[in-house]
């Protein structure tokens, strides 16, 4: 059996579909694959769906969506991002954006293994911290944290500033 739910959804629906206006087996069969033609297709995005809903960002994401604003507005970021990454790779560009994203006014968040709890990190160690991995993840005061996100709207007020030119972030 496939492992992709949004196939089967598809399958689902093309076969209820077929069925239900040509009355084959009674239109109930068709109303039935119908509806596991739906669930298929929540189950198939239940995790864009946490993100569209969700009050945080990955850091990753935050980095890229940083990059690129200000390659689009052609800020000094880009550029300096481009010429002063550590590693000429779109990681290290990546890693770049991300060290300008700790001088922002951006709440960060994360989770401290073992734990699964994800808590606000406090602005001391999001200043001082280094990253350890292409992940993201983050080495603080000899904590290493996990899933590191920042806040949506307040990445949503930086990319505007960004994008009206300024350049204190």
């Amino acid at each position: 059996m496939d492992k992709n739910p949004a196939l089967w959804g598809v399958i689902a629906a093309l076969v209820g579909a077929g069925l239900q206006p040509l009355g084959v087996a009674g239109p109930m069969v068709g109303v039935v694959l119908l509806i596991a033609a739906a669930i298929f297709l929540g189950y198939a995005l239940r995790d864009s769906f946490r993100e569209w809903f969700s009050t945080t960002v990955p850091l990753k994401v935050a980095a890229r969506r940083f990059y690129e604003e200000a390659r689009r507005s052609k800020s000094y970021w880009s550029a300096a991002a481009d010429r002063l990454s550590v590693e000429n790779t779109p990681s290290g560009r990546l890693a770049y954006c991300a060290h300008a994203l700790k001088n922002a006014d951006i709440r960060w968040y994360a989770v401290h293994q073992p734990s699964t709890v994800v808590e606000e990190l406090p602005a001391a160690v999001v200043k001082n911290c280094s990253f350890v991995t292409d992940a993201m993840d983050i080495l603080a005061d000899g904590r290493t944290y996990t899933s590191v996100r920042v806040s949506s709207v307040e990445l949503r007020r930086l990319l505007r500033k960004v994008r009206q030119g300024a350049h204190d972030i």
